[in-house]
């Protein structure tokens, strides 16, 4: 099977067969991509400022695509707090962060 993408010369040989293929925010959006689910599924929130106030039912799983972001158990940037960097986070473990326990994020200059 292969796999094309929008944009991208070549092609992707894989050695599965997928069920299903999902778009997920673009790694080259500004910004932070939180989703309700372990690797990028379930609702999803893309956050391009601080926010203070995040509710998706839960957050699992998060993409950063730029800049440095800390993430807060409680709305308002309140309660413990943690700073990432760019990157795929597929699940609470890969962030170091307590699943479904994401109140606020703040954008760091």
């Amino acid at each position: 099977m292969q796999l094309l993408t929008q944009g991208v010369s070549g092609a992707v040989n894989l050695k599965f067969g997928p069920r299903s293929i999902r778009r997920v925010q673009s790694f080259s959006s500004e910004g932070v991509t939180v989703y309700q689910n372990n690797d990028y599924c379930g609702r999803e929130q893309h956050i391009s400022s601080s926010a203070t106030e995040v509710d998706i039912g839960g957050a699992s799983s998060i993409i950063i695509s730029d800049g440095r972001w800390t993430l807060y158990t409680k709305p308002h940037f309140g309660g413990q707090s943690l700073t990432l960097e760019p990157g795929l986070y597929p699940s609470p473990e890969a962030m170091g962060f307590l699943n479904d326990s994401l109140g606020s994020v703040q954008k760091r200059q």
